[in-house]
């Protein structure tokens, strides 16, 4: 019997066991403690998503009021280019 009481006691004391066992521990708390930590962080990640919404949305309008300036100057760009191109053809 002594050398199966040793066998035991290595296999108990050897770091693969007891960090199966210390896993196992985790597993077991993280399943118990998942709801409160879902109930916790939900509003945080709830916040997070809407300003995401928000800050597209923002850049969105950004993103639309630099196109319509960048056609502005091109249009004026073309206007001055036509009016250049006319003045140099008549001679002046």
């Amino acid at each position: 019997m002594v050398g199966k009481e040793s066998t035991v006691s290595r296999i108990a004391n050897s770091k693969t066991v007891q960090t199966l066992a210390l896993a196992l521990g985790v597993a077991i708390l993280a399943e118990i403690m998942a709801p409160a930590i879902t109930r916790a962080t939900k509003p945080m990640f709830r916040n997070l998503v809407k300003d995401a919404v928000k800050m597209s949305e923002e850049l969105k309008v950004k993103t639309e009021e630099t196109k319509e300036t960048l056609e502005d100057i091109v249009a004026e760009a073309k206007e001055e280019y036509k009016a250049e191109k006319a003045k140099a053809a008549k001679g002046g």
